[in-house]
């Protein structure tokens, strides 16, 4: 696969570089792909609250820190397609289908009171959890 990469990308310079594809279009693709990237580099970082410091974690400790952005955040339909809105039940049940894990988190959040541990991996959205993570790096780093 990284020989495919590689020659894919050195064959969109090379036609860069002699017209075949126009500059323009090429900074457009640049700036998409750099986009995506950096919005799934996000997503996979809101993903855990990385509030281990490397000792082994129990399976609770696991799912709490792990993060569920359920419903009715919308966006998380965009930034965490696929279930993985669920990301912290997915670590709690990982045998369960993602199209059913909202079913479940849906007759977990009705049948669990609101004192559960499960409660405490439910965040309102991306930029929370953005703040939450930069916070705690900042104080790590003290």
């Amino acid at each position: 696969m990284e020989v495919a990469c590689s020659l894919w990308a050195i064959a969109l310079l090379a036609m860069t570089a002699t017209g075949v594809v126009p500059f323009r279009a090429f900074l457009i693709f640049l700036g998409v792909a750099s986009g995506v990237m950096f919005l799934n580099q996000v997503r996979t970082l809101v993903a855990h609250l990385w509030e281990n410091d490397g000792e082994p974690m129990t399976v609770t400790a696991q799912f709490l820190d792990s993060v569920n952005v359920p419903p009715p955040a919308t966006l998380p339909v965009f930034w965490a397609p696929v279930g993985l809105r669920y990301h912290a039940l997915h670590h709690l049940l990982p045998g369960l289908p993602y199209h059913a894990l909202g079913e479940a988190h849906r007759r977990l959040c009705k049948a669990l009171d609101s004192g559960s541990a499960y409660h405490e991996s439910s965040h309102r959205g991306l930029y929370g959890l953005v703040g939450r993570l930069a916070s705690s790096s900042w104080n790590s780093t003290r």
